[in-house]
């Protein structure tokens, strides 16, 4: 097993109790079941706190074997570091235009990694842009994500 820090503003939703890598949450059950699609997880990290979350990512994507916009290799291409940037005002027409020209199909959002009041202001901003539909909450291995899929 492996262990996710805590954070004090999310210590009740985020555990070290964390599954098996092995072993699918019912978010990656349904991404699977879904079919291929690149995937964007947030939160993404800034180009200051690289690798932010993005090993966790990659790990958590045995279950399912899509690409991952942010996969994590301990290299930062150029690409990469451009699309973090402009992902610091997602969901604007920028950082979903940057998304659409990496062939994104699905975006996870996951609560335990994202402050609570930021968590609500992103799925309100989120919920008016008519490129996202809701697919839903699903357990995670850190706690609750939601699943949108994004009109190409």
């Amino acid at each position: 097993a492996y262990e996710i820090p805590k954070r004090d503003w999310s210590s009740d939703v985020c555990s070290s109790d964390l599954e098996d890598l092995g072993v699918p949450t019912p978010l990656y059950q349904m991404i699977h079941s879904a079919g291929p699609g690149v995937i964007a997880e947030l939160p993404m990290p800034s180009p200051s706190e690289l690798p932010g979350w993005d090993a966790y990512y990659s790990a958590w994507s045995i279950n399912y074997w899509n690409s991952l916009v942010n996969g994590y290799s301990g290299y930062h291409p150029r690409d990469y570091l451009r699309t973090l940037a402009l992902m610091k005002n997602f969901p604007d027409s920028a950082s979903i235009a940057n998304l659409k020209t990496h062939d994104v199909r699905y975006v996870v959002v996951h609560r335990a990694f994202i402050k609570p009041e930021e968590y609500t202001q992103l799925m309100l901003r989120m919920a008016v842009r008519p490129e996202f539909h809701s697919w839903g909450s699903y357990r995670d291995p850190a706690g609750i994500a939601e699943l949108f899929v994004m009109e190409r």
